[in-house]
Formats: C-alpha cells, structure tokens, sequence
C-alpha cells in the first residue's frame, strides 16, 4: 500500500530530523529539468511561472544554489497547508519509519520522494512548459513503473499530479480520498484550503495509527468531517462536513 500526496510551493520549512536523508530516485531526470531552468534568463523564470518581485528573485536564487549534495529531507522542507498539518516532529520512531515505508510525495523535479528523500527547495508545477519538455511525459515512465506493483494506492494528491497515474494499469488499485462540504443551497463542494489540511490530517492518522487496513481509512474523523457512505463508492471514499456553519 502508498498514499501518495502532493508537493507544496510553499517550502523552507524550519524543521531539523535526525533521521539519515535518503538519496533522491531519478537522478538524471531531475539533473535534465534543472539544467534546463537554470539556462534560463531571469525574465524567462518570470515568465515561465508567472511570477514577478521578491518570489522571483527567492525562485532564480534557488536554482543558482541548488545543491543536492546540500539538501533537507522533504517532508521537513515543504511547508503548505498539507505539511503544516503532518506533525512529523512528534512522531515516534514507529510513525517515522510507517510514512517512509508507505508515503510518496509526487513532484515535478523529484519525480518521486520517500519522506526521508533529501531535496532542495525549489519552484515546479507538472503543467508547467520548459522549452521543448513536456513534465508529463518526462515522469510518466518513471512514476508509473514504480507503482506498478502496488496493491492498493491511497490518492491524497491534487488531480495536476494524480492524473500522470496511467488509469489502464490502475483503475482498481486507486482509492480517492476527497474532502467536501455540504453548502446552504445543498449542493456539495471541494474547498480547496480545507481539503488541504484535512489531507494532512489524514496522513498523521495513518502514520500515528500505523494503518494498512484500508477499511480503518473509514474511521477516520476530524473538523466535522466524517465519512460518508451514501456519496462514496469502493474506490472514492467522499469525508463529508454537514455542518450548517459551512
């Protein structure tokens, strides 16, 4: 079984493990996209990803120090909404080394990371066009073959990084996990920011509690969200938020 999770833009989290940094999976991938961005001018990042001021020069700073000799485990640098709400530091050595056995972040740049991978911060989205690659095509091999002979796959990513899953090879393996709110006109709704940290949430439950079976996912209860049978079906799994606040 993986639970595979999303990266965050947001990263230079401030947090330290002890624990050794694994090496990252696709060196030569990796070392090909960056080569490719850091030959770009300061205009052409800019462009690229849409950014201008203090984030671009954060953004061309980070690719003229990358250093993977110098780098942090993933889990500790990435620090959105998903990984603010993994409290990896107060894990017991037991939960430490559940996440390295079962979670995979999926990224632009990496590929593939444990949590324990060592990378360096840097900006990359999957729709994101570099000259002449295509980042889908780039990792589809790669991501693919290496879950190909999972059991059963936990998806607690966002569809830009889940959809690389060729669905041909595992239509009945994924299960998606999804976060909604049940709105005044009644209608259901994803909101992103929530679903978010709840996906975090989600993941201190399965490492905190160990989980492999997937039938405990359903125990699963935070913020008012529950789940809920009626909208979910054997491979989505719908956490429902009912409250009349929403």
């Amino acid at each position: 079984m993986k639970i595979i999770i999303s990266p965050s833009k947001m990263q230079n989290r401030k947090l330290v493990l002890k624990d050794d940094i694994k090496r990252i999976l696709f060196p030569k991938k990796t070392e090909l996209i960056y080569k490719k961005i850091s030959k770009l001018t300061e205009e052409e990042i800019s462009d690229l990803f849409n950014i201008r001021n203090a984030l671009l020069e954060k953004t061309v700073k980070s690719y003229k120090e990358f250093d993977l000799n110098n780098t942090n485990h993933a889990i500790a640098t990435y620090s959105g909404f998903v990984f603010k709400n993994i409290d990896i530091e107060k894990y017991s050595d037991n939960s430490i080394n559940y996440l390295e056995k079962h979670l995979r972040i999926l990224s632009a740049l990496y590929g593939v990371m444990t949590p324990l991978t060592g990378i360096c911060p840097y900006r990359l989205d999957m729709n994101v066009k570099i000259s002449d690659i295509n980042l889908y095509k780039i990792w589809e091999k790669e991501i693919n073959d290496y879950f190909l002979n999972e059991d059963i796959i936990i998806n607690l990513a966002s569809k830009e990084f889940s959809k690389i899953l060729d669905t041909k090879f595992f239509n009945k393996k994924i299960i998606n996990i999804e976060f909604k709110e049940i709105m005044k006109n009644g209608k259901y709704k994803i909101i992103p920011s929530r679903a978010k940290k709840m996906r975090g949430l989600m993941v201190n439950y399965f490492a905190v509690n160990e989980i492999t079976d997937i039938s405990k996912i359903k125990q699963f209860s935070k913020l008012g969200y529950k789940y809920n049978d009626k909208l979910s079906n054997e491979f989505t799994y719908i956490f429902l938020n009912d409250s009349k606040s929403n």
